[in-house]
């Protein structure tokens, strides 16, 4: 009996006869193939949509089936999965790892589908039995595009915005769509075409707050069985408009003021957008006195400033005054203030101290320290009183208009200083009753001028 038997890679023929004994022989011939090891491919999950056009990488390891070790040098396809037929998409080679990294451009493949089947595979060779994946569902999306540009950051009110828009297709070309809307929060207004795929929209004037504009446009549907299917796109972008900044600038005609003293304000509104003075708006003066009272005057405008005036009362508290010029803001303009500097007010400035003696009347004048003007001049109306005798301080003289019963007090010499007094007398015919007083600077300015009733 002879039969084949296979030890390594060679053959041998094995002998039987009646004898118990056994003979192998190497015989000589073609090798045997060695057996296939099965394999096992790992695709990493894609994504689920992409952009028609767009540089897909698709990721994964081909494996030995029974130790698991990466497989290396082997081609590696990434394929769709149709409708009876497979079709190859990209082709790789793993790594000496079994890695593979292998890029494909999207692009649809059944017409009338947007959606790819993807599986990975291995044909297979002589060490290694071909396998493959599950397959992936990866949609790919025909990209169109509204591109919106405003042509400032932001915007004060009263301004014009100019939205300018760019429609494109899948390669980034624009064109014009079959139908096209804009609105401008909320309202369609109309655009005109400066080029292909390219609008202007330039709105009217605006009103502070945030705006909307949107453009809404039909494009032809990526994948469809009839031809007249579109899909819409929308893009919008919001502006922002603010009030124009405005700056106050303002003054009061003294830093010190007394009992009855005028104080004068004098203020200028400014819009920083348009560089001009504004002067058909209100402004308003805040005194606040010493006892936390407070004066609220309205300035008038003139020319391209504004002015009023405020009389110090006898009864408004003494002491040092803040005070504001405030415009509270409008539709268009930013409210602003600006502050005065501290005024400080006294309660006199020439104060009169008077006693009769019989018909001697004796007047002490008294300056404020804070009065800032000396008194070279004291004039004294005495009205229907017949003047008997006067007497004033060393170096004063004295002049006396009869026919108005007027008495005058000069000097160049010496006069009343802040915080001194001095002292003068007027005798009568009759006990005096009242007078009317006037004291003057050096160039014959009244510096105060009161009735005095006795």
């Amino acid at each position: 009996m002879v039969a084949n038997a296979l030890r390594g890679n060679k053959k041998f023929l094995l002998i039987a006869g009646v004898l118990p004994l056994l003979l192998l022989l190497p015989v000589t011939g073609t090798a045997l193939s060695p057996k296939q090891s099965s394999t096992r491919i790992v695709l990493d999950t894609p994504l689920e949509e992409v952009n028609s056009g767009d540089a897909v990488i698709f990721t994964g390891k081909l494996l030995n089936a029974l130790d698991g070790t990466g497989i290396a040098s082997i081609p590696i396809n990434i394929n769709h999965k149709g409708m009876g037929k497979d079709y190859a998409l990209a082709t790789g080679t793993t790594d000496p790892n079994g890695y593979f990294s292998i890029q494909w451009i999207a692009t649809p493949v059944d017409p009338l589908s947007s959606t790819v089947h993807i599986f990975a595979s291995f044909d297979g060779n002589v060490e290694y039995k071909p396998s493959r994946t599950f397959e992936y569902n990866v949609n790919i999306v025909t990209k169109y595009s509204i591109d919106i540009r405003a042509d400032k950051d932001f915007y004060y009110v009263s301004d014009k915005a100019t939205f300018t828009v760019k429609i494109a297709g899948p390669t980034n070309n624009p064109f014009d769509p079959a139908e096209m809307h804009a609105f401008l929060d909320g309202m369609i207004v109309s655009m005109n075409r400066i080029g292909t795929g390219h609008y202007k929209y330039v709105s009217g004037e605006l009103v502070s707050g945030i705006h909307n504009f949107s453009v809404k446009v039909k494009i032809p549907s990526p994948v469809s069985k009839f031809r007249s299917d579109f899909n819409s796109i929308t893009s919008s972008g919001q502006i922002h408009v603010i009030k124009r900044p405005t700056t106050i600038s303002a003054s009061v005609n003294s830093e010190m003021y007394f009992i009855n003293d005028e104080i004068k304000f004098d203020a200028t509104l400014f819009d920083v957008v348009r560089g001009g003075y504004i002067t058909d708006v209100n402004l308003t003066a805040y005194l606040t006195l010493p006892d936390q009272t407070e004066r609220t005057i309205t300035l008038s405008p003139i020319g391209n400033s504004y002015h009023t005036s405020y009389v110090v009362q006898e009864t408004d508290s003494i002491g040092l005054w803040s005070g504001i010029v405030k415009f509270d803001g409008n539709y268009a303009l930013q409210p602003s203030q600006a502050s005065l500097k501290l005024i400080k007010v006294n309660d006199y400035r020439v104060k009169l101290g008077v006693t009769q003696q019989g018909n001697v009347t004796i007047i002490n004048f008294t300056s404020h320290e804070d009065n800032g003007n000396e008194v070279y001049e004291v004039v004294l109306k005495l009205g229907d009183d017949v003047i008997l005798s006067t007497r004033a301080p060393d170096e004063w003289s004295t002049a006396i208009d009869s026919t108005t019963d007027t008495i005058y007090f000069t000097t160049d010499t010496k006069p009343l200083k802040p915080g001194k007094a001095l002292e003068f007398q007027v005798e009568t015919a009759e006990l005096l009753q009242s007078f009317t007083w006037e004291v003057r600077d050096i160039d014959s300015n009244v510096i105060l001028a009161e009735k005095h009733p006795l």
